[in-house]
C-alpha cells in the first residue's frame, strides 16, 4: 500500500523550488509531525533541540507544513490542523513503535534506534534496500527483522544469524511486542539524530511503493 499521506511529504520537499539544498530531509518533516502530534502545541526551540537542527531550519519546516495545511501557528508554537491530525494518525497506525535501543551486535554505532512497521513483511526482500536507505542518510548500517508468527527472522534466511541472536531476539520481542508480519528496522550511527533518521529512512522504503518514492 502506498500511503497517500507520505506522498504529501514527498511533494512538500519536491515543491520547494530552486535554491540551496536544505539542511533537513523529508524524515525531519515526518518527525516534526510526530512530535507535534504527541506533544501538542510545540515551540520552535523544543523542535530544534529534539530534531538536532537549527531554529532557521525548523522555521522553514514549519513554513512548508503550513503551506501543506498540516500545521498552524498558535500561542504556544505550532499545532496540527484537522488535516494534519488525520495525516499523522494514519502514518502512526503503521509506524507503531519508535524506540532507542542499547548498543548491540546487530548494527555498528554508538546510537541504536528501532522502528516497528505494522504488517509490512511482504515488502521485504533481503533487507538490503532498507540498509541502503539508512546508510544514504549517514547511518553505519541497519538490520531488518521480520516477525513470523512469534518468531523473529533476519532476512535473507540463507545467512546465519549473529552469535548472540537468541538473546537479542528476546530483548527486541519484549520491547516491540510485534505481531505476525510486522517488520522492525534497527539502525546504528555515531550520532543520535542520524540513527533515528536512518530508521525512518528504512521504514520509508516499506511504506512507499517504489514508483512513488522519489516523485
Amino acid at each position: 500500500m502506498t500511503l497517500r499521506e507520505l506522498l504529501i511529504i514527498e511533494r512538500i520537499m519536491k515543491g520547494r523550488g530552486s535554491g540551496p539544498k536544505p539542511s533537513f530531509s523529508k524524515y525531519d518533516l515526518l518527525k516534526t509531525l510526530w512530535l507535534v502530534y504527541n506533544l501538542g502545541p510545540t515551540g520552535r526551540k523544543v523542535l530544534a533541540e529534539t530534531l538536532h537542527l537549527g531554529e532557521g531550519s525548523v522555521r522553514t519546516i514549519i513554513k512548508y507544513l503550513q503551506q501543506a495545511s498540516l500545521v498552524k501557528k498558535s500561542g504556544s508554537g505550532c499545532e496540527l490542523t484537522g488535516k494534519g491530525r488525520v495525516v499523522a494518525e494514519r502514518i502512526w497506525r503503521l509506524l507503531v513503535k519508535q524506540i532507542r535501543l542499547p548498543k548491540n551486535t546487530l548494527v555498528n554505532g554508538e546510537y541504536v534506534y528501532g522502528i516497528l512497521i505494522r504488517g509490512s513483511a511482504s515488502k521485504v526482500r533481503n533487507g538490503l534496500e532498507q540498509r541502503d536507505a539508512a546508510v544514504k542518510v549517514g547511518a553505519n548500517g541497519a538490520t531488518t527483522i521480520i516477525c513470523r508468527g512469534e518468531q523473529l527472522i533476519i532476512p535473507p534466511e540463507t545467512e546465519p544469524p549473529p552469535e548472540d541472536w537468541v538473546r537479542m531476539a528476546e530483548m527486541i520481542y519484549r520491547k516491540f511486542e510485534p505481531q505476525d508480519r510486522d517488520v522492525i528496522i534497527i539502525s546504528g550511527a555515531d550520532n543520535e539524530a542520524v540513527a533515528e533518521r536512518a530508521a525512518l529512512a528504512g521504514s520509508w522504503t516499506l511504506l512507499m511503493d517504489r514508483q512513488y518514492r522519489n516523485i
